[in-house]
């Protein structure tokens, strides 16, 4: 099942209001459709690119729009654990950079979007084709059965 984003989660992802992710439904800048209980759900894989075409033609968003994400929030996105997010910043599966202010404090990361979307690639499933265990008999004349 893929991951889908409320239009609330959308808002958090880019430092925005919901009534502002709300306007863009209603001008028709995001058009997926509503869900039988009304809520609307984008489909994760959509999210950066759609952040960066409204900032690109300086749309409603352009203002205000966040390229950068923290931690617990790309781990609420992937529902995950912010250690799980933690552990691959610090392996370097992960980039992202430190905005502490003073060295040997705690540290503070943001991971900019283009860096997930690289990640994702990277650690995206490609499933092989199945192939049938099932063999044809064959009409060899040189075989000879003994049963």
């Amino acid at each position: 099942m893929q991951r889908t984003f409320a239009t609330h989660e959308i808002a958090d992802l880019l430092g925005a209001e919901t009534r502002e992710v709300r306007r863009l439904f209603e001008d028709g800048t995001l058009t997926e459709p509503p869900r039988c209980d009304g809520q609307r759900a984008i489909p994760a894989e959509l999210v950066p690119a759609i952040i960066r075409s409204l900032a690109a033609r300086g749309g409603p968003l352009a203002g205000f729009h966040r390229t950068k994400v923290t931690p617990p929030q790309l781990a609420r996105a992937w529902q995950i654990s912010p250690d799980k997010v933690l552990g691959w910043i610090r392996s370097g599966e992960l980039r992202a950079f430190d905005v502490s202010t003073r060295p040997g404090q705690r540290a503070r990361y943001r991971i900019d979007l283009r860096d997930i979307e690289d990640f994702e690639a990277r650690r995206s499933v490609v499933t092989k084709a199945v192939r049938s265990t099932s063999r044809r008999a064959s009409n060899n004349e040189s075989v000879q059965e003994f049963f």
